[in-house]
């Protein structure tokens, strides 16, 4: 089961591409940026609710320049090793409705590239939710997640 960020790479060679230039510019751009301005822009582009904007500030607290780059390098590295193959296990994929970040733009242009049988892949949108979807809207995402538990052959 997957849930979230575009770690998969897409079969198709168009996607793949607009895959490799995104995370080319976010790393980029990612690493222009002052280390207080990720801070402080960073909850409320992720998460749209008080709390998960909160629960981001808490978490981006701590952050470094370099660690902030590791996280958008391990982000980007995620789905290499998946080159070339199928994935055989039912996947749902959720975004939040609202997500902006460069992970949820992935995830809206490639969706349908991902390496996956057609009849066990799921794409939700999160209504009201940003990229912290689980934690916007945690009623919305439980309601899909079991859903999609409840569907699974046992």
């Amino acid at each position: 089961m997957t849930i979230g960020a575009p770690c998969i790479s897409p079969t198709s060679r168009g996607a793949a591409a607009r895959c490799r230039a995104v995370w080319q510019i976010s790393g980029a751009v990612s690493g222009l940026l002052p280390i207080s301005l990720i801070r402080n822009k960073l909850p409320e582009g992720t998460a749209t609710t008080p709390a998960a904007q909160e629960y981001v500030r808490g978490v981006t607290r701590e952050f470094t320049r370099e660690s902030f780059g590791a996280l958008v390098d391990v982000s980007r590295e995620a789905g290499r090793g998946l080159k070339g193959k199928r994935i055989g296990v039912p996947v749902l994929a959720t975004r939040g409705a609202q997500d902006v970040s460069a992970a949820g733009r992935l995830t809206v242009m490639t969706a349908a590239t991902w390496p996956v049988d057609s009849s066990s892949f799921r794409y939700e949108e999160i209504p009201e939710a940003g990229h912290q979807a689980h934690q916007d809207n945690p009623e919305a995402f439980s309601r899909l997640l079991l859903d999609f538990l409840d569907g699974l052959p046992i």
